[in-house]
């Protein structure tokens, strides 16, 4: 079945990120934006069932930013580390960057790394593996300042650190361009680090 806007149960989110749960349970996320306004944002829950699900892939223009189109991440563990997450109550982080290559190419960004950090992202999910991002926000100055306006979408994901001080997990990551990344969902696979490296 596909599910529109409309249809999308909203509930409240203590930050700036949306959760898509595979499940009725319902979970608080954590978001974090890199220079913008934290505004609250709600939670969007579909059912387990949704085949189809319509993403915005519009740019929404607040003046002096424009808040960039959603996409969606799905997460897929390995028998392994899913079981290590479900044992332990571990949580995963999705963070996501938005990175730009300046034009100016004597510009401190450009001499520091080669990149303009645009905004960034952290959604936090509790035994759940669907996550849509959305509600980021880049300054239009920003914008301006780049070499190409399809600017690189960064995501990275990790434990949550909760019950074990180190990151357990591997494999965790999708990099492309706002092109491709916008209204789509894309899957990311996870294993435990011990499964991708093995100790002989």
């Amino acid at each position: 079945m596909i599910i529109s806007k409309k249809q999308i149960l909203s509930i409240g989110l203590i930050a700036t990120a949306s959760l898509i749960f595979g499940s009725s349970c319902q979970q608080n996320g954590k978001t974090k934006e890199t220079d913008s306004t934290t505004d609250s944002l709600p939670e969007k829950q579909v059912d387990s069932n949704i085949t189809e699900l319509k993403l915005d892939t519009a740019w929404k223009d607040l003046g002096d930013s424009l808040e960039v189109p959603e996409f969606a991440i799905k997460l897929e563990f390995s028998e392994k580390s899913k079981k290590l997450i479900k044992e332990t109550q571990e949580s995963v982080i999705i963070s996501t960057y938005l990175l730009g290559v300046p034009a100016d190419k004597n510009s401190s960004a450009y001499k520091n790394d080669g990149q303009l950090a645009l905004a960034s992202q952290d959604i936090e999910l509790l035994q759940e593996d669907f996550a849509i991002v959305h509600g980021m926000k880049i300054a239009k100055a920003d914008l301006d300042l780049l070499e190409n306006r399809d600017f690189d979408v960064s995501v990275n994901v990790y434990s949550g650190r909760r019950s074990n001080p180190n990151n357990v997990l591997s494999g965790g990551y999708y990099d492309g361009k706002i092109s491709s990344a916008r209204g789509k969902v894309h899957n990311i696979k996870l294993e435990l680090i011990e499964e991708a490296h093995p100790i002989n």
